[in-house]
């Protein structure tokens, strides 16, 4: 394989480093397991030769530019369109690139339609920005390769699930459980503690619906050591 991999953390301050070529192996970051299978099928495919694919969570710059360039835009929120798309090659990004409002409208709204209606502002928000960013170059910048960003979008995936057995329903003990996070600290002066995200939300009244749900007694569900907690405002 011709190709080159590495994982641009400029924007943390570190440095860019240069990763092993598929397939994922240990050492690798867990968030590229799902990607790195992703190339392992497609790169056969790929024509090209000496292609530089590169991780990064970054729209707005890359440490390097021109046709060789693959960026491969993870985790990426805000439906932010690459500033730097019409200078590489194609993006690959495992997120949507264009914002959605997540419910159909109505009236009244409650928590949930409300959070979420700020996010869809939002979102609309940072997407027209960069695209206005999009029709100007950094005066750094190399000619650009292409007229309109080419944008290839893959599943967002998952990793570090454990291989194991199917049982068969019948024999199951727990009818249902929950496994993941509720809410994490923000930082005081985020919005977030005034305006939440629509995950806080959602999760929050799912967590309340298991515990009334677990009360009752007729299901076996297993809510993990945190199951006494109520997030109910």
């Amino acid at each position: 394989m011709s190709h080159s991999f590495f994982l641009d953390s400029s924007f943390t301050g570190a440095s860019v480093r240069e990763l092993p070529p598929p397939p994922w192996q240990p050492g690798i970051p867990n968030d590229f397991r799902f990607v790195y299978d992703v190339l392992t099928y497609a790169l056969p495919l790929v024509k090209a030769e000496h292609l530089y694919f590169v991780f990064t969570k970054e729209a707005y710059y890359l440490p390097e530019y021109g046709r060789h360039v693959v960026p491969i835009l993870l985790l990426e929120e805000r439906c932010k369109v690459p500033v730097y798309s019409r200078h590489v090659r194609a993006t690959i990004r495992n997120m949507q690139s264009k914002p959605y409002l997540g419910f159909r409208p109505h009236w009244p709204m409650g928590k949930l339609e409300a959070v979420l209606s700020f996010e869809y502002a939002r979102d609309c928000y940072t997407h027209a920005m960069s695209r206005w960013a999009l029709t100007r170059a950094h005066y750094k910048w190399p000619a650009e390769v292409r007229e309109k960003p080419a944008t290839i979008h893959i599943p967002l995936g998952y990793h570090s699930q454990v291989e194991l057995s199917i049982v068969p329903m019948i024999e199951r003990g727990t009818d249902l459980f929950f496994a993941g996070e509720i809410k994490h600290p923000v930082p005081p002066a985020s919005y977030k503690n005034w305006v939440s995200t629509s995950k806080f939300v959602a999760r929050e009244k799912l967590w309340d619906t298991l515990i009334t749900l677990k009360a009752k007694g007729t299901w076996n569900i297993d809510l993990g050591a945190n199951e006494t907690l109520s997030y109910s405002d």
